[in-house]
């Protein structure tokens, strides 16, 4: 007998093998997992890599990483500041 999972058909048909979907707040996101043994339990321990990204019934949309997303609000303060020109060569 088939064991009847808890998400979605469409968002099960986004995991492969090394992800898992996580249920967060009504939304389902992409994780990136690893498992790795671990020698006192003698069992083996999942491990979260980050997300990899949100999932809707069309597409996956993937997440910036933070460091972009902080260049990219530098860049809008410096504008704002006029000092965007500035920083172009370097």
């Amino acid at each position: 007998m088939k064991k009847k999972s808890k998400h979605p058909h469409w968002a099960i048909e986004h995991r492969k093998p090394g992800t898992e979907l996580k249920l967060i707040g009504g939304k389902y996101y992409l994780y990136e997992v690893k498992s790795t043994y671990d020698k006192t339990t003698k069992k083996s321990k999942k491990i979260s890599l980050g997300i990899i990204g949100r999932l809707n019934q069309l597409m996956i949309k993937r997440q910036k990483s933070r460091r972009k997303y902080h260049l990219v609000l530098l860049e809008e303060l410096l504008k704002k500041m006029g000092l965007y020109p500035l920083t172009r060569g370097l």
